[in-house]
């Protein structure tokens, strides 16, 4: 499996009159991460439903998104929750085109529909979402100076069970911790800048609009040796509980990710030390 998943629309597996596209990263059960380019005055596929949560982040451009009954626009930089069996539909009303990620989870069972489309008018009553909103979210990166900033959009603090995205910054020469493994399927889109990745044993440099593959069980560590600040994406899924985990001989444990209380706040600090990732025993390093 190749890691290394850049954009390029020219393997776009979704295509709709006016140069909409949807190029799909990655495909497996716990998700499906698209992305999708929607160019200037083109609607998306006909107003439609998934069995599975939906999460949109705005790469560049605006999107108008009609979400049940109401109509919200999206900017570059927000993340948007689409709880499952909520009707919504897109459309780039701007004037240049428009990217975003979208990230379903669970994956789909194959042979299944990836969407159904709706009948008839939307209105109130119409649709079962379970009692669960959509949840509308952009980053807050200034709170704090440090070479590692982290600001979560979506997570289980705001109904998202299934999957977990937060936007993180990069200065120069910041390293992340030693290689590490987590239990569930993370990934990174680089946004700007370039990321420096160990996977397993390979090495990789990412640049710009391209998404990185880690799957549960994996090694990896990542790092900006760079003089620019970087910034990612970071998915998580399934957005990580904090279960208390027993400690391991010959490892260390670091907090890998955090549900904080809201959307934006970030408790790391409030933790103790034992969750979630762990480094792995010295000899397993990949580089």
């Amino acid at each position: 499996m190749n890691p290394i998943r850049p954009i390029d629309w020219s393997q776009a597996f979704s295509t709709r009159e006016g140069g909409y596209k949807g190029q799909m990263l990655y495909s497996g059960e716990s998700c499906h991460i698209i992305a999708t380019l929607v160019p200037p005055g083109v609607e998306g596929p006909p107003t439609h439903i998934h069995t599975s949560d939906q999460l949109y982040f705005i790469v560049e451009g605006e999107l108008e998104v009609e979400l049940g009954t109401e109509v919200r626009r999206l900017t570059a930089g927000e993340g948007l929750l689409i709880p499952a069996g909520l009707p919504h539909h897109n459309r780039n009303v701007g004037d240049r085109p428009e990217t975003h990620l979208e990230v379903i989870a669970p994956g789909i069972r194959a042979g299944s529909p990836l969407a159904t489309f709706v009948e008839g008018p939307v209105t109130e009553g119409s649709y079962d979402t379970g009692g669960r909103s959509y949840v509308l979210q952009g980053p807050d990166l200034d709170q704090r100076d440090r070479a590692f900033k982290m600001s979560w959009l979506i997570n289980r603090a705001c109904g998202s069970e299934h999957a977990g995205i937060y936007v993180a910054d990069m200065a120069p020469g910041a390293r992340g911790p030693a290689s590490h493994v987590h239990d569930f399927d993370q990934f990174y889109f680089v946004l700007s800048g370039s990321l420096e990745v160990d996977v397993a044993l390979q090495h990789h440099t990412v640049g710009p609009n391209t998404l990185v593959v880690l799957p549960a069980g994996v090694p990896h560590s990542q790092g900006n040796p760079s003089e620019v600040p970087e910034r990612h994406l970071a998915v998580l899924v399934p957005d990580p509980r904090c279960p208390t985990r027993p400690s391991i001989p010959g490892t260390r444990w670091w907090i890998s990710a955090w549900p904080p209380a809201s959307c934006t706040e970030d408790r790391r600090g409030d933790i103790p030390a034992g969750f979630l990732g762990r480094a792995i025993r010295p000899g397993l390093r990949g580089r």
